[in-house]
C-alpha cells in the first residue's frame, strides 16, 4: 500500500469519525419527518457518504485485507472528537484500547 492511499485511507477515516460524531450530536432533536431538515444531520450523512467513497477508490488499487484493518483508526479520531466535542471521558481501559487500535494499524502497514 503506498503512502498516498494510507493518507487517504487514513483521511477517509477521519471523515466517517466526524460525520458519526455529526449524528451524535443532533440525534437527540431528530424525528422521523424533520431529519432531511435538519443541516448537521445533512453534513453528517453527506460526511459518511464521502468518507466511504475515498474507501472505495482506495479499494480499486489495494488489497482489502490491508485497507480494511486501517479503517480502524476511525474509533480513535471518533473518541478524539467526542472527548472534545461531546465531552466524554476517555478511561484507561479506552486509552489501552486505542492503542492496542494504532499498533494494530501499523502493523498492517507492516506486513
Amino acid at each position: 500500500m503506498n503512502i498516498l492511499s494510507v493518507l487517504i485511507t487514513v483521511g477517509a477515516a477521519f471523515l466517517v469519525a466526524l460525520s458519526t460524531v455529526l449524528l451524535k450530536k443532533c440525534a437527540h432533536r431528530l424525528t422521523l419527518w424533520n431529519w432531511f431538515r435538519d443541516g448537521l444531520f445533512v453534513l453528517g450523512l453527506f460526511l459518511y457518504g464521502l468518507g466511504n467513497i475515498l474507501f472505495i477508490f482506495v479499494l480499486r488499487n489495494n488489497e482489502l485485507s490491508v485497507v480494511f484493518p486501517l479503517t480502524s483508526v476511525q474509533y480513535v479520531f471518533a473518541t478524539v472528537m467526542a472527548h472534545a466535542h461531546l465531552k466524554e471521558k476517555i478511561t484507561r481501559t479506552l486509552l489501552v484500547g486505542i492503542c492496542f487500535i494504532i499498533v494494530g494499524s501499523a502493523l498492517v502497514l507492516i506486513r
